[in-house]
């Protein structure tokens, strides 16, 4: 793998002082929108990694937040509340909270001052950020984790079975490895083929992240702070969609407002959510919506 020793014709930033503990970090930006972080640490890394994917998507990651949180509704409009149903459905918000009050170490370091850039970006550049989308403000750690969650368990692993109906993409995606013996060129070549969406949850940003010990070059969903595909000097790494069983439907059998199980009527768990939803109008009306949960999980449709 080659290392990066230049760059195409160039467009600097640089922070204010007042924003980074080290003076040196630094982004350079090139022809192709391309951040390239330069940091003292692995800290300021992340929190450069951060800044910069709001000043490429900051309006795209609010939206992507506010149904992270199951809140888009209130936040943007009544457009969402299915969207939000779903994440309450899947109590997505209360396991992001799980998960994060489990955070050590340098990993909870590292996810606050990816968010901590995110919401220095967004005070600075207020201008930048629709009116709309700034009561999600200030953007917080657990954003991060819910939309992870829903990004790649309802998105990409559970889709089809939620909808029951064939996912927006066709099912397929290709990455290979040329050895050095087969390139024109005698280095090894991985190549990337992921099939997405160009918009909404599956957006990329291509970034260059460069700290003491690290240097990698590679690309992200937008709202993420891992590269999940890339390469170093010594290794590249992608996924693939995989013909993997991600999921398990069980169809009910409905009997005197439960189900049967084992022979026996059994009652569902239930749990009621009151939404906030914004009206075109700019009003809002109060909706209460139950969720059913049978032993097997959520109940995600009912008919008859």
């Amino acid at each position: 793998m080659r290392k990066f020793i230049y760059f195409f014709p160039l467009l600097f930033f640089s922070f204010p002082s007042i924003l980074l503990a080290q003076k040196k970090t630094e982004i350079i930006w090139d022809n192709y929108g391309v951040p390239h972080i330069y940091a003292d640490n692995e800290k300021e890394m992340f929190y450069a990694f951060g800044w910069s994917q709001m000043q490429n998507h900051a309006n795209l990651l609010l939206e992507l937040f506010a149904q992270a949180r199951g809140r888009a509704s209130e936040y943007i409009g009544q457009q969402f509340l299915p969207s939000d149903k779903q994440i309450h459905l899947f109590n997505i918000p209360d396991s992001a909270a799980s998960h994060y009050n489990k955070y050590r170490g340098n990993g909870k370091i590292y996810l606050d001052a990816f968010v901590k850039g995110m919401n220095d970006y967004a005070d600075v550049h207020s201008d930048k950020v629709d009116n709309v989308l700034k009561a999600i403000l200030p953007i917080q750690p657990t954003d991060i984790i819910a939309h992870e969650i829903r990004i790649l368990c309802l998105e990409f692993l559970g889709r089809s079975d939620i909808y029951y109906s064939s996912m927006e993409l066709s099912k397929g995606s290709n990455a290979y490895a040329i050895a050095p013996s087969k390139s024109a060129s005698k280095n090894a070549m991985l190549v990337i083929n992921p099939h997405m969406m160009w918009s909404d949850y599956s957006l990329f940003l291509e970034a260059h992240l460069t700290a003491p010990g690290i240097n990698i070059y590679g690309a992200s969903l937008v709202g993420q702070y891992n590269l999940i595909f890339g390469f170093n000097e010594h290794l590249g790494w992608t996924h693939t969609v995989n013909t993997i069983d991600a999921a398990d439907t069980y169809v009910l059998t409905l009997q005197d407002g439960g189900y049967l199980l084992d022979g026996k009527t059994t009652s569902f768990d239930k749990k009621t959510v009151t939404f906030k939803v914004k009206q075109k109008d700019g009003s809002f009306i109060q909706q209460e919506i139950e969720f059913k949960y049978s032993k097997h999980g959520p109940v995600v449709g009912e008919k008859n």
